[in-house]
């Protein structure tokens, strides 16, 4: 499966993986939330790429901390 995986997606670096992230968690702020089901579809997406990235060893909020200096 993973090969598979590998085979359509390619090699892919560290630094647009992150890149990527980061913007998908930013166009979902809760911030811009316009009632409570779109509040926690915006939280959802944000623990899931938290989620995901904890899985492969990388501290994503200490990343959006970073960028937000």
């Amino acid at each position: 499966m993973i090969d598979g995986i590998m085979r359509k997606l390619g090699y892919i670096n560290e630094k647009k993986l992150i890149d990527v992230a980061v913007e998908i968690y930013e166009r979902n702020d809760e911030a811009r939330a316009k009632d409570q089901n779109g509040f926690y579809y915006c939280c959802g997406n944000a623990n899931a790429i938290n989620h995901i990235f904890s899985r492969f060893g990388i501290n994503f909020p200490e990343i959006i901390r970073e960028r937000r200096k």
